[in-house]
């Protein structure tokens, strides 16, 4: 299941999967509906694979005025 979420790339819904799934095992096991938990030792490091994080590279005010946007807000035009 969580690695079908996975590969939909949604890795942040796979994990508050495992974090769900994880809760419903503990609430049998703590109501004697079961004896141990099968998921209590996993992690999503175990499961799910290594997400990447991107870094957005931020516009500058100078790349703005030369594309002529910071011309269309009166406020940023007037502090300049």
């Amino acid at each position: 299941m969580l690695q079908a979420i996975s590969d939909r790339g949604v890795a942040d819904s796979a994990k508050r999967a495992m974090e769900n799934t994880k809760n419903v095992f503990s609430y049998a096991v703590t109501h004697q509906i079961i004896p141990y938990s099968p998921v209590a030792h996993l992690t999503p490091k175990d499961i799910l694979p290594k997400t990447t994080k991107t870094n957005y590279a931020r516009v500058d005010a100078k790349e703005l005025r030369i594309a002529g946007y910071t011309a269309r807000i009166p406020s940023f035009a007037e502090s300049r």
